[in-house]
């Protein structure tokens, strides 16, 4: 079984050792999808391929092509939906949530069978929120810290802050490259901080779970704050569990 995790820059893909999704390659997608998924790195040729994507069906178009030409096999791709592995969506429309969010969501209250809000921190920061029943209930999306940090230089003209992803603390600034990084962590921190815990003001016993690349930087400064950086392609696996077991 091969896991795919398509992102808005990268493709990470995945497989089971002794019961525990294992990265085993992470690629840029920029070029040639044939060529993207032959620099895959698989030591045996999968049995099946479930993928959750964001980059748009003519994405998953030649990403199914290629795969089709590599190992003959065609991936299932999956969609967020009204309900599965005992979390209902909480979207007017459960087709609209992001299934990057939905991957993350199934997979956190599946490890954690109780209250939990999950964060993806990645180009965008999302805050999902569980309750331990498993109703979703909603959730945020603001710009990571990355975009943030573009968008700030873009409108700002005159700040004049060197290019880099550097992550810096939570203390005052003292030129304004500090001022900038800083501020930008502290906002997102902030954010993060308030969403749960007005969330854990409803449930004492809510749990605070992070993934995405900015996971680390942002979970020193948050207490309780767990992170899981495999959480999307756990949920990937929760789901290709159910289509086996089911047709879901």
């Amino acid at each position: 079984m091969l896991l795919l995790d398509i992102g808005n820059t990268r493709i990470k893909a995945a497989v089971l050792e002794n019961g525990r999704v294992k990265v085993v390659s992470s690629v840029s997608h920029n070029g040639s999808w044939a060529s993207v998924v032959g620099e895959l790195s698989l030591s045996q040729a999968p049995t099946s391929i479930h993928i959750a994507s964001v980059a748009g069906p003519n994405v998953e178009k030649a990403v199914s092509a290629a795969f089709v030409g590599r190992c003959g096999l065609k991936p299932v791709f999956y969609r967020a939906v009204a309900n599965a592995a005992g979390v209902r969506n909480g979207y007017r429309e459960p087709g609209r949530l992001g299934v990057d969010r939905w991957m993350a969501i199934i997979a956190a209250y599946s490890r954690v069978r109780g209250a939990v809000c999950v964060v993806d921190c990645g180009t965008t920061i999302t805050v999902d929120l569980v309750g331990a029943s498993g109703q979703h209930q909603g959730g945020f999306i603001v710009p990571g810290l990355m975009m943030a940090k573009k968008s700030l230089l873009n409108g700002a003209k005159e700040v004049d802050v060197p290019e880099g992803d550097a992550l810096c603390g939570l203390s005052w600034g003292r030129s304004t490259e500090e001022a900038v990084c800083h501020g930008l962590l502290f906002s997102s921190v902030a954010f993060i901080e308030r969403a749960f815990g007005a969330f854990k003001a409803t449930d004492s016993a809510a749990n605070l779970l992070l993934t995405g690349g900015d996971a680390s930087a942002l979970a020193v400064h948050l207490e309780f704050a767990q992170t899981v950086p495999e959480l999307v392609l756990e949920g990937i696996h929760c789901s290709a569990t159910i289509h086996s077991e089911s047709g879901y």
